[in-house]
Formats: structure tokens, C-alpha cells, sequence
């Protein structure tokens, strides 16, 4: 996991999960309760994958779909604020731009997911 550079500080993967790009890649969710939905869950996710790949088992597979469905709420989260910054909240109501802005972050949310499905050659599901 390490060889392959999933967890470089600068891997892009990583973006707030565990460091944020926006903010010259600061260490960020580093409290050990944050461990386990973040970069636990992460790291778990990139281990269940490759035993996967060695022994084609299903239920690692499924394991790393867990991690991923872990990681995910904090993701759409973590996005929010980013979604914000986009938005001008003033060609909104504000029931409007709440319901767009957490559209946006499940988006982005998704997005990241399947970029990190894509980075451990896993087959979707």
C-alpha cells in the first residue's frame, strides 16, 4: 500500500480524508476518533482490496465496499463547505441552495469514491 503511494501526503486520494490540498495539504482528521471513518477506514479499504487481488475472495471484496460506504459520509461532509465556496447563495432560497449544496457534496462524494475504487482495480459492484 505504501509502494503503490497511497499514502503520499500529496496523493490526491487522500484530500479530506486525511489532508486537505486546498490548504497546502495540512494534516486534517488526525484525532483518533476520527480514525476509524477516516484514514483507518482508508487504509482498511486499500488492505481489503489487495487481498482481494491476490485471492479473488468475495467477501474481501466485499470488505472494502464496507470501508468505502464508511468513508463516504464524512466525505459529503468534508465537501460541503468546498460546494459552498461555488454557490452564490444570494440566486437562492435558502431551502434551495441547502438542497443544492448537499446535492453538489454527494456528488463530489461519489466522485472520490470512485476514484478510489478505480486506484485499487476493484471491479464495481
Amino acid at each position: 500500500m505504501y509502494e503503490d503511494g497511497h499514502l503520499r501526503r500529496n496523493n490526491n486520494l487522500l484530500n479530506l480524508i486525511a489532508v486537505n490540498k486546498s490548504k497546502d495539504w495540512a494534516i486534517i482528521n488526525y484525532k483518533h476518533s476520527h480514525q476509524a471513518a477516516r484514514l483507518g477506514a482508508y487504509c482498511a479499504f486499500f488492505i481489503s482490496a489487495e487481498e482481494y487481488k491476490i485471492g479473488n475472495n468475495d467477501a474481501w471484496k466485499n470488505t472494502a465496499f464496507e470501508y468505502l460506504e464508511t468513508i463516504e459520509d464524512p466525505l459529503k461532509t468534508a465537501y460541503k463547505p468546498i460546494v459552498k465556496e461555488t454557490f452564490d447563495e444570494n440566486k437562492y432560497s435558502h431551502k434551495e441552495y441547502l438542497v443544492e449544496v448537499t446535492k453538489q457534496s454527494k456528488r463530489k462524494a461519489k466522485n472520490h469514491i470512485n476514484k478510489l475504487i478505480k486506484a485499487s482495480q476493484l471491479p464495481k459492484e
